[in-house]
């Protein structure tokens, strides 16, 4: 119901009338309720959701009709009856009655959309211990059989548990006779708990729990006299009982399952009514998901699966067989053992997935050609480690079979809001959006989970090349040390892995895995037919799928706004030799027919433009998906001068561009209309934004200009999809902070008074459900933002110099503080840089970027995606970083010219500069405040960051050049003879190399990339060891002093740098 109010003062604004009615709804426990006023008038409104809360309101505050006629004044007689106001607001008399226009629909939806959120904000916390008396200890897998989730226990124990939760930690205590065991399991590890009625409760972890073993009871009492006596002492029994030894598992028979089975059941002995009880106050903290679901237990080994341990020894077998015979590459096995030994797969899964792969490869090879490309790549199989989730009670079952597997390691097409908005007018099911949006949901969360993702996140990001930051990450995991301990390091992945969630969310950026981006080029040779095209690319190494099969595909051309600016067309192969199969990495189009099909896409043509495609069979399949016809806008004809051009011509045209330059405005107005609108983009106004655009886009072109009055008329309104996200701020420069509350107006800022202000109501299309199915807040805090106590990274930088200086001494004595001087100068010139890019690339001199936004290359928006101007400020902000970084680092390596100081010292000149800015690079407070230099240059984090990576890079040059000098054993450069065979980890790995190792290179793997003789550290085995996951261990050997080796049993193939 809406009321409407007239002789409001004219100077209050539509927030601060909400803001003068809110303790009057307040006094009449009115919640729901929304306020409208025109800028400068004395009319307003206030819809409520309620009739009865409006109602209660005009009880109270609606005008009183005084008589029931009109009455004339000075010979004029009124329209109205006379009446008497109820209400006051700022000394003005304001009279209030039911309006005679019903409320509108989109403003009821808004005020609804602020009830859902208002009931969705989660309640605090209790504060209360958490314990469970339990039956026997489980330990085993998830699997769904028959497609309901199953719990299947390789192992149990042999007595009672007890489980409690504390603030940090879920304790398991297993009593023995003869020991006792206590299993710790951080909060942050478990992903899910299930429980059912019945007393089940299932945690699921995502890493090995800690085991600790010390004395039991039973022992303490028996022998606390005089033998504990005579070997403790008698002030010190209590003591021997506390000491606790950490195990690799609870006993024997867990040793074969710990590290893979990371489910633990167990059933609670509380009565019904506790249980439940302690189950809700732990769903209220909120530590990890809590789910009620009566999954099935069974004791027996898996139906098709058997008992794992001898799985297990299957798989290994298996793994051998097939590299004996070449049958996969050692990389794939590499990665198939990896998914085992870090508990995402069954080791069947993984044999019958080994097989498959197998077969496939068998069949590219049969195929007769000698340069045959792999069917599924090495990147293509990494991406498996973040698409496979963990089984749950909402998990699709379909990830844990090996044909759904192979069918998703078949980059990528990006869709975006315009074209999500037209597919789903064409009638594309939901699911496939929804299915794309939740894969690059479950690939961010997994960004943060280990160095390894997070180093291949930051190379895919082109975040800091110059630098090579990715391996420098990868550098200090090798070393056993956490970079997340350093808040820069830290804040440069938040920063960057934000960005992509943002844009998943805000834009809708949904990469398409069957879908590619390519240049249009026509068909010169006539041989493609009308609705015709040719689609080729090059996979990348497993960056992109393989091009499409015969068969119809999607083609678009952004930006789409028009309905028919999606079409199908049909993909064709030409015959072998026919010249068309010399193009690469573009989509042939037909020069048959009335139209070609380029014009008919947004006005597309084929002078550089790129289209994309789609061949996904989910959606190009669909029954109901249909097109539309495409758009026929009338031409333009362009302005034309009748005298030659001049100066102020020019002039003219970049200032008439600058002024209605309405693109943007364009662009949003139809998203709006269009998901307000029944019809979508097929109605009348869509149709004409689409056309509006089209001229907009020509401007440049014609001259012809759009106004903004030729624009349909909307209202404040928009769709949730474009509202703004929670805030984000930058404290002390790297600390990236989300609020917990969006970005809001909520009449308690008084800034910005006469902006524009938008209201906000829930969209139940397509573009809403996505928007809604990305929780924002909740995945920065739970998968993106690690809080690491203050203070760490003084301990990070010390471990790090304390292990790069081993690797120093084994190159000879180097000398750095003669140098110090000559570093500081590399530091303020650095600090400087720096600093003046801050100021010149900000939006206001006042407020200069900060130094996390320069080093990752983009302006961060607080509240959302960044704007236009921030894009392209990004890009050359970006490119000046890499600029600034490449110069420093080239300052760095070559600190004299040919023949001065570097040979002099043996060539360790650079080195010791390195070293010397790495140090420098890590104090504090260089400088008084009041000297020559810029206040915010003092505060510099990341020159350290570049002397680490010209140090590493200086440091492998040099160790490669002694391994060149003093190589021996069986005439292989760099392995050292008579050496003693012994079993390697991943970490010993990369020591065996720093000690003299050789280049290994995996049959058909990506070789890493070297120039004058320069192996950074790690190279030399990175293409074995980074397909390993974090718990793969000893796994490789070295069994002759040639340095040859052995992956289960079998030699593999290895070479020696050129």
């Amino acid at each position: 119901m809406e009321v409407f109010c007239r002789n409001l003062p004219p100077d209050l604004t539509e927030r601060s009338f909400g803001n003068q009615m809110r303790p009057i709804m307040k006094k009449l426990s009115i919640k729901y309720y929304d306020c409208d006023k025109r800028k400068g008038k004395n009319l307003g409104n206030i819809t409520f959701l309620r009739i009865e809360d409006a109602k209660k309101f005009l009880e109270h505050h609606g005008e009183v009709l005084l008589q029931s006629r009109p009455v004339s004044y000075f010979g004029r007689q009124r329209r109205f009856p006379p009446t008497r106001p109820r209400l006051t607001i700022m000394d003005k008399e304001v009279f209030c009655k039911e309006s005679n226009k019903q409320p509108s629909e989109v403003t009821l939806k808004g005020i609804e959309h602020d009830v859902d959120k208002q009931q969705s904000r989660p309640e605090a916390a209790a504060e209360a211990p958490l314990a469970f008396a339990a039956t026997q200890l489980r330990c085993g897998q998830y699997h769904f059989l028959e497609e309901k989730l199953t719990f299947v226990a390789e192992w149990q124990s042999s007595g009672n548990c007890s489980a409690r939760f504390t603030k940090r930690s879920l304790i398991i205590e297993l009593p023995g006779s003869l020991k006792d065991v206590q299993i710790r399991i951080p909060l942050q590890s478990i992903i899910e708990l299930v429980w059912c009625p019945k007393g089940y409760v299932t945690v699921t972890l995502s890493s090995v729990p800690t085991f600790l073993e010390s004395m039991s009871e039973e022992i303490y009492q028996r022998l606390s006299g005089e033998t504990l006596a005579g070997i403790y002492g008698s002030k010190e029994l209590d003591a021997a009982k506390s000491k606790s030894l950490r195990v690799e598992a609870i006993d024997a028979s867990h040793v074969h399952v710990a590290p893979f089975c990371l489910v633990y059941n167990f059933q609670s002995m509380l009565s019904v009514a506790n249980f439940h009880s302690q189950i809700k106050r732990l769903k209220g903290k909120d530590y990890f998901d809590v789910t009620e679901l009566d999954i099935a237990l069974q004791h027996a080994p898996a139906p098709g699966l058997g008992p794992f341990e001898d799985s297990f020894m299957g798989l290994t077998e298996t793994l051998a067989q097939l590299n004996k015979t070449e049958s996969l590459p050692f990389g794939h096995l590499f990665l198939l053992q990896a998914l085992v030994h870090n508990g995402y797969l069954h080791p069947t899964t993984v044999s019958g997935l080994a097989e498959k792969l197998a077969q496939m490869f068998a069949s590219a090879k049969n195929a007769g050609n000698e340069n045959y490309e792999e069917p599924i790549s090495i990147e293509a199989m990494k991406k498996l480690f973040e698409w496979i989730e963990y089984p749950s009670p909402n998990g699709d079952a379909s990830q844990f079979e090996v044909n759904s597997i192979v069918e998703y390691l078949q980059e990528s097409e990006f869709l975006n809001r315009q074209m999500v908005k037209i597919l789903e007018d064409m009638h594309a099911p939901n699911k496939w959006f929804l299915d794309l949006q939740e894969r690059e949901l479950n690939r961010l969360r997994g960004i943060t989970a280990n160095a390894y993702n997070t180093a291949t996140f930051i190379k895919s990001q082109s975040i800091a090349e110059s630098i090579q930051l990715y391996k420098f990450i990868r550098q200090t995991d090798r070393m056993g040390i956490d970079y997340r301990m350093d808040p820069f390091l830290r804040a440069i992945v938040e920063a960057v892995v934000l960005k992509e969630l943002r844009l998943l969310k805000h834009k809708a950026r949904i990469p398409v895995s069957k879908g590619i981006t390519l240049f249009g080029v026509m068909d010169e040779t006539g041989y493609l037919k009308e609705g015709e095209v040719y689609v080729t690319f090059d996979t990348m190494q497993g960056r992109h799928s393989h091009p499409p099969s015969v068969g119809r595909v999607i083609v678009t051309r952004s930006p789409a706004l028009h309905p028919g600016d999606i079409q199908f067309a049909n993909n064709v192969i030409p015959p072998d030799d026919h010249p068309l199969l010399m193009h690469r990495n573009c989509i042939v189009f037909s020069q048959n027919g009335k139209r070609d099909l380029p014009s008919q896409l947004s006005g597309g043509d084929l002078d550089g433009d790129i289209f994309g495609v789609i061949w996904d069979t989910e959606l190009v399949g669909h029954h109901a998906l249909q097109t539309f016809d495409p758009a026929q806008y009338a031409t333009v004809t362009p302005l034309e001068l009748d005298r030659p051009l001049e100066r102020s011509d020019m002039a003219e045209f970049f200032i008439d561009f600058m002024k209605t330059d309405h693109l943007g405005v364009i662009a949003t107005r139809h998203m709006v209309l269009a998901d307000m609108l029944e019809e979508g983009t097929n109605h009348g106004d869509c149709i004409r934004l689409a056309e509006l655009h089209s001229r907009a886009v020509d401007f440049s072109k014609t001259g012809i200009a759009v106004e903004l009055n030729e624009l349909p008329i909307i209202k404040k309104w928009r769709p949730d999809f474009l509202a703004p996200g929670p805030s984000v701020h930058i404290h002390n420069r790297i600390e990236i902070e989300m609020d917990q509350n969006t970005l809001e107006v909520d009449g308690d800022d008084e800034d910005n008074e006469n902006t524009p202000r938008y209201k906000y109501y829930r969209s139940e299309k397509l573009l809403g459900v996505l928007y809604r199915a990305v929780d924002e807040e909740n995945i920065w805090h739970e998968d993106i933002h690690q809080s690491i106590p203050n203070g760490r990274s003084r301990q990070f930088w010390d471990d790090f110099i304390a292990r790069i200086h081993g690797r120093i001494r084994d190159v000879g004595r180097i000398e750095w503080r003669h140098r110090a001087e000559e570093a500081q100068q590399l530091r303020y010139a650095y600090e400087e840089k720096i600093s003046s890019v801050m100021i010149d690339f900000s939006e206001h001199p006042n407020k200069p970027l900060t130094e996390l936004e320069v080093f990752v290359g983009f302006v961060m928006n607080k509240s959302g995606v960044q704007t236009r101007r921030q894009r392209d400020c990004s890009h050359k902000l970006k490119d000046e970083f890499e600029r600034i970084s490449a110069w420093i680092v080239r300052q760095m390596r070559n600190p004299a010219a040919p023949g001065g100081a570097n040979e002099d010292t043996g060539g360790t000149g650079a080195l010791e500069l390195c070293l010397a800015c790495l140090h420098i690079g890590c104090e504090k407070e260089l400088r008084p405040v009041n000297s020559w230099t810029r206040s915010g240059s003092r505060d510099v984090e990341s020159f350290k960051i570049v002397a680490v990576s010209a140090l590493i890079r200086e440091l492998n040059m040099l160790e490669g050049r002694g391994r060149m000098r003093n190589g021996r054993g069986g005439g292989f450069v760099g392995v050292r003879g008579g050496r003693t065979p012994r079993t390697l980890g991943e970490r010993d790995i990369h020591q065996s190399d720093e000690q003299g190792g050789v280049l290994v290179e995996a049959e058909g793997l990506e070789e890493e990339e070297y120039s004058d003789g320069e192996i950074a550290e790690g190279d030399n085995l990175e293409v074995a060891v980074d397909l390993t996951a974090q718990r793969l261990e000893d796994e490789l050997s070295i069994s002759t002093p040639a340095g040859q080796y052995h992956f289960g049993g079998q030699p593999w193939s290895y070479r020696m740098p050129n």
